[in-house]
Order: structure tokens, then C-alpha cells, then sequence
């Protein structure tokens, strides 16, 4: 079970990160009431090498399921985009939120 959580997924491997997403996102929206938008740009593909790749997907799948579990929101937002040389990615949801300072 680590061996294979540690391996990269194999359709990241063979289709690259936003494509993956993508998909995985979609099997995501048959399972859930909340509304799933995705906004992930390809361009990001070449600045990333194969760990930061599992990183992002892995930290979206973390977040977006997060938010479906405990954001008690109607909407997720996940966005990969190119920033220049940089690539930025953020998971967003309506939901309650929570109070920092607690």
C-alpha cells in the first residue's frame, strides 16, 4: 500500500498532469452534489518534472476532497495555470470556511 501510494499514478505518468485531473475530476463529479469546475492549462506540463507532477495532483486530490467532506459548499474550483516560469494551482470552494484564530 506505501509502494503504490509513493509510485506516481500511472495515468499521470502516461497522460501528464492537467489530463489526469481532468479525469480523476470527472469520476469525481458522478460522486458528489457539489458542482466540480476545472480550469488546468497544459502549458504547465514542461516546467514541471515528474515529482512536482505527483506533488500538485497529489495536494488537489487532497483539497478537493476536503472541501467536499467538510466545506459544506455547493462549488469547487481547482486551477493550474503558467505564471511566466512559474506554475501556480489553487483549490477554492463556497463553503463556511473556518476561523484562523481558533
Amino acid at each position: 500500500s506505501l509502494l503504490s501510494y509513493l509510485r506516481a499514478p500511472e495515468l499521470l505518468v502516461q497522460q501528464g498532469l492537467a489530463s489526469s485531473l481532468k479525469s480523476w475530476l470527472e469520476q469525481v463529479r458522478h460522486q458528489t452534489t457539489m458542482a466540480i469546475e476545472a480550469d488546468l492549462d497544459s502549458a504547465v506540463e514542461p516546467l514541471l518534472n515528474a515529482e512536482t507532477k505527483v506533488a500538485i495532483y497529489r495536494v488537489c486530490r487532497e483539497a478537493v476532497h476536503n472541501a467536499i467532506k467538510h466545506s459544506g459548499g455547493s462549488r469547487v474550483v481547482v486551477k493550474i495555470w503558467r505564471d511566466g516560469e512559474a506554475v501556480r494551482f489553487s483549490v477554492g470552494d463556497d463553503g463556511c470556511g473556518f476561523d484562523v484564530d481558533a
